[in-house]
């Protein structure tokens, strides 16, 4: 069985760092055969099976992608199984679908005419209002950052192509699930660490696995390469810095990557860097302003009330209460994003 060096990030070579077990030694699964290090992290790697070892590595070698790492002999193998960091568990199942001719005579024309690089940011600002409605964990206060990865996760459902990759042969791949990537940054170690199903989390849930990710990357040397591999989409938090604005790398196999800043008292700015070739720049928008809503949705506005508006008419939630009602209904739609509706508009009058 033959175990290949899969692209990681954005890194097209990756470093041999330490080499644990020499070629031609036995191993047995879960034994350290080797150490690779890419630009933001270091990656354990484990045998899957026992059997004889062979490699002609070197501590220090460069490994491009998609190069043999080591090949694992098994007494009855017939077949070489390239399947090292391609599984199901790192990488979600996803769906290919060919782009449509506009887009691709779109990409075509981005690159005849030597405009770069195909990624686009665009960027939102969000005005707090007031204090968020609920309390909140200590690392949370003062931001919002897990709000915005909570919401963004859900309505990653309805933005399929914001969680998704460009082929590179006139096709897309989407993804089935929401693996969130969250960097964290001492200065001195930058590790994405994944949250996995975040489309399926409550918002206390994605607030201790944060908790947790943190613990983990503070404490662990060395962390499962199922924390560090296989996110959908990135996220990365300035906004404890003094750093007004950023534009985010997107990372390998992803089309968006969301930044946030904090330019001022009570206002953070979203970044969102995007694939041209997957997705347009109204569609982003449309995202970030949505994203912007259910943010704001958090918080009571000057005058205590939730800063929410009816979905179909855009009647305030303050309008709403003065009316005597007790507040808008939540509705999933069906094409999974979330709607709110005002009594009225609910009942059909």
């Amino acid at each position: 069985m033959k175990y290949l060096m899969n692209k990681i990030g954005n890194d097209e070579v990756s470093i041999i760092r330490k080499i644990h077990a020499p070629s031609g030694a036995h191993i047995d699964i879960g034994d350290l055969i080797l150490e690779i290090e890419t630009s933001k992290t270091v990656l354990d790697i484990q045998a899957e099976k026992s059997g004889l070892l062979l490699h002609s590595l070197e501590e220090g070698l460069g490994i491009k992608k998609d190069q043999t790492l080591f090949e694992i002999r098994v007494e009855g193998d017939l077949v070489d199984d390239a399947s090292f960091l391609t599984s199901n568990e790192i990488l979600p199942i996803s769906l290919k679908r060919q782009i449509s001719k506009r887009k691709q005579s779109e990409i075509n024309n981005l690159f005849s005419m030597d405009h770069g690089a195909s990624t686009s940011v665009l960027t939102i600002l969000v005005d707090l209002p007031g204090e968020r409605i609920l309390s909140t964990p200590f690392i949370f206060k003062g931001g919002i950052s897990d709000i915005l990865v909570f919401e963004a996760a859900k309505l990653l459902i309805k933005y399929k192509e914001l969680n998704a990759y460009y082929v590179g042969d006139g096709s897309v791949e989407f993804y089935s699930q929401v693996n969130f990537g969250w960097g964290f940054d001492n200065k001195n170690n930058l590790k994405v660490l994944t949250i996995r199903n975040a489309e399926l989390l409550s918002l206390v849930e994605l607030q201790n696995t944060v908790f947790d990710l943190l613990k983990s990357y503070e404490v662990e040397e060395k962390l499962p390469v199922n924390l560090v591999v296989g996110s959908t989409v990135t996220f990365t938090d300035l906004s404890r810095t003094e750093i007004e604005s950023l534009i985010p790398l997107i990372n390998g196999k992803q089309s968006l990557i969301l930044g946030l800043t904090c330019p001022g008292k009570d206002q953070f700015r979203i970044i969102a860097a995007y694939d041209h070739r997957v997705s347009e720049g109204l569609t982003v928008a449309n995202f970030l302003s949505e994203l912007k809503a259910r943010t704001l949705s958090y918080f009571y506005d000057e005058k205590g009330f939730v800063k929410l508006s009816c979905t179909a008419c855009q009647k305030t939630i303050a309008q709403e209460s003065s009316l005597g009602h007790r507040g808008f209904i939540r509705m999933t739609l069906p094409d999974g994003s979330l709607a709110n509706l005002c009594r009225n508009c609910f009942e059909g009058w």
